[in-house]
């Protein structure tokens, strides 16, 4: 006896190494080989042909139907379209470039230009909460737009931090400048801002922008902490086409690839602490007592 059922409509890409990735709306994708493929792209499958699992794994992914009819998010490529992606990757060029160029002149804004002289301490941290609330709201609107994915998104704020997530499992299948304009859109727009607040920096002597500064090259370094889940990290892995990069960098079997990102990660960790952390926690210190 068979266990025919149905599926829900599958997007699917080839990767490099010859597997497929496939997935349904904005669940986790899955790599499977050209034969499972093509009995996924079907409208019915017999998971009797398939073990325990394979059927939980298409279960808790999405791809078996049921009430939750999943919608898949496809590329646009039309003309204008595909010129704001290339657009984007060049201002984020322009953009970095900028700013190295600025922070010889004015100065990189560590941890101890997040509190200001100027103003009273709760003022002070209240302003620096704002600063990365509006900051990481811009920079997940920015995933929105090239993403096309304005479902599942996520908002927490906290004294602590401040992050939101978007989910870009339906970039997957996808152009590679279609991925990654979708998943840099968010560090391009914090490097552009940066940029700007450098640029007025060497005309205007304000703490607010030195604050603004300072929270923004955190966010941009903070995504380089290879090691960790991040828009860096996914980065690397829409370029290389690995889904599963995540999975083998905390796994227990490492490649050369894999250990170098783990080193700059911890190295870029350390950078944030010693370079904004301390500073930071030392400039209040200072600033009460």
């Amino acid at each position: 006896m068979t266990d025919i059922v149905e599926l829900n409509q599958v997007g699917s890409r080839q990767l490099r190494n010859g597997d497929w990735i496939l997935l349904t709306g904005a669940n986790q994708p899955i790599v499977v080989n050209d034969a499972t493929k093509t009995s996924l792209m079907a409208s019915k499958i017999d998971l009797d042909l398939y073990d325990t699992d394979f059927k939980l794994t298409l279960q808790q992914n999405g791809f078996l139907k049921n009430v939750n009819q999943f919608k898949i998010i496809p590329e646009q490529l039309t003309t204008i379209c595909i010129l704001c992606r290339k657009t984007l990757l060049y201002l984020g060029v322009i953009s970095s470039v900028g700013v190295i160029f600025l922070m010889f002149i004015i100065g990189i804004p560590f941890g101890n230009k997040l509190i200001s002289s100027n103003i009273q301490i709760a003022e002070n941290l209240i302003f620096i909460v704002f600063v990365s609330i509006l900051t990481t709201i811009l920079h997940e609107i920015m995933h929105i737009i090239f993403s096309q994915n304005f479902d599942k998104v996520k908002l927490i704020t906290s004294f602590k931090m401040a992050t939101a997530k978007v989910s870009l499992s339906n970039i997957w299948i996808w152009s590679r400048l279609g991925r990654v304009s979708a998943v840099s859109a968010g560090m391009i727009l914090d490097t552009l801002l940066l940029l700007i607040l450098s640029y007025a920096q060497l005309f205007v002597n304000n703490w607010m922008l030195s604050v603004t500064s300072s929270v923004l090259l955190v966010r941009i370094l903070w995504q380089f902490r290879f090691h960790k889940r991040c828009d860096g990290q996914l980065l690397v892995a829409m370029l290389i086409d690995d889904p599963f990069l995540n999975e083998r960098m905390i796994g227990s079997t490492h490649t050369f690839g894999t250990q170098f990102l783990k080193v700059i990660g911890h190295l870029t960790s350390l950078l944030i602490l010693l370079g904004w952390g301390i500073p930071f926690v030392l400039a209040i210190f200072l600033k009460i007592w």
